[in-house]
């Protein structure tokens, strides 16, 4: 919040909204709280319903909340806002990595093979390390996400080689969080594919 509150003194309050909320975000994810944020994102939404990021976080709030339905006709909803033929095209942004990790991890949870299949381009377009809002907000590493989005379409020898990356990028970073929730979806990507040894 006190980075939040700089930003608005020095550049714009839609900015330090944004990064405060993106933080936030983070925070209650990290904590296992996210559903504290459903009335404060869906009252955002409302305000300012040109916000896609806003609608990414609600999209992943449901779907980790087991409101799958809900998250199902938010990610909907979102992907005909940002369909480009058969792909996903994401707002060239300042929050455009960010909305991708939330959309991939929301596919994940819901096993949306098909719209995993049209939000790999982005990942593409991410490249290689974080995915990150500037310097205020990381997601972790772009492996990470593109597990998920294996994982999602059902190519889980792919999801755990990326996911397996994932873990050692972010335990050489010291993001002990991140890492914990790689670990989380390398081990549910192992379930899934059911070889010898991979439910040890």
């Amino acid at each position: 919040d006190e980075a939040a509150r700089t930003l608005a003194d020095h550049r714009s309050a839609e900015l330090a909204f944004g990064v405060a909320t993106s933080q936030r975000f983070a925070l209650r994810r990290y904590q296992g709280r996210l559903a504290e944020l459903e009335p404060h994102l869906e009252a955002a939404l409302r305000e300012q319903p040109e916000r896609l990021a806003l609608e990414c976080m609600l999209a992943l709030l449901y779907a980790s909340t087991g409101r799958f339905a809900a998250a199902r006709a938010r990610l909907a909803g979102i992907v005909e806002r940002c369909r480009e033929g058969r792909l996903i095209r994401l707002p060239a942004d300042a929050n455009r990595s960010l909305n991708a990790a939330l959309l991939a991890e929301t596919c994940a949870c819901l096993r949306d093979s098909e719209t995993a299949a049209r939000l790999e381009l982005e990942l593409e377009i991410a490249g290689d390390g974080n995915l990150c809002l500037g310097a205020l907000v990381c997601a972790g590493s772009v492996q990470r996400y593109r597990g998920l989005l294996a994982h999602a379409r059902g190519d889980q020898d792919e999801a755990v080689a990326f996911l397996e990356d994932a873990i050692e990028w972010e335990r050489h970073a010291g993001a002990r969080p991140l890492e914990a929730l790689a670990v989380l979806d390398c081990a549910r990507a192992a379930l899934a594919r059911g070889e010898p040894g991979d439910d040890e």
